[in-house]
């Protein structure tokens, strides 16, 4: 069998994923329309929308440009039978309408909206970072958007 060169190989660390940004503001666009998807609880969709930077804060120690990244921002919107649906509605509500503020993205009558009309926005968030389990102190960390804002 063949043998294959890979350089870099042996001083790669072998993390998979990929690092967390640094907290900060950056500008990103809409990549793709956003897609709606039911919890694995069933008690909720969720609004997953993806997101590319386009400018941010130099990374880390070596100054790596962030440009190009991908963030992925979801909204929870439950639904009634949801055993804490009156705090979380409000919330989930309120951040979904922000981001179609931000997006310029044209709300009609009953709450309607085109999830295409998102693609190519262009608008500023604010990146935090948080534990994918909060429980576990030695959980893996990863972004989260903390806000959204329109572009100055």
């Amino acid at each position: 069998m063949a043998k294959t060169k890979v350089p870099g190989l042996q001083k790669a660390t072998g993390e998979q994923g990929f690092p967390v940004l640094d907290p900060g503001m950056y500008e990103v666009t809409v990549c793709d329309p956003p897609k709606w998807k039911e919890t694995n609880a069933g008690d909720g969709d969720m609004f997953n929308i993806q997101l590319s930077i386009v400018d941010g804060p130099k990374q880390g120690e070596n100054g790596k440009d962030p440009n190009g990244r991908l963030v992925f921002h979801s909204i929870f919107i439950p639904h009634p039978e949801h055993p804490s649906y009156d705090a979380c509605i409000e919330m989930g509500l309120n951040r979904l309408k922000a981001l179609c503020n931000v997006a310029e993205v044209e709300i009609g009558s009953g709450g309607s909206f085109d999830e295409d009309d998102f693609v190519e926005s262009n608008f500023m968030v604010r990146i935090g970072i948080e534990k994918v389990d909060k429980n576990d102190e030695a959980s893996e960390k990863r972004n989260i958007v903390k806000k959204v804002l329109p572009k100055n």
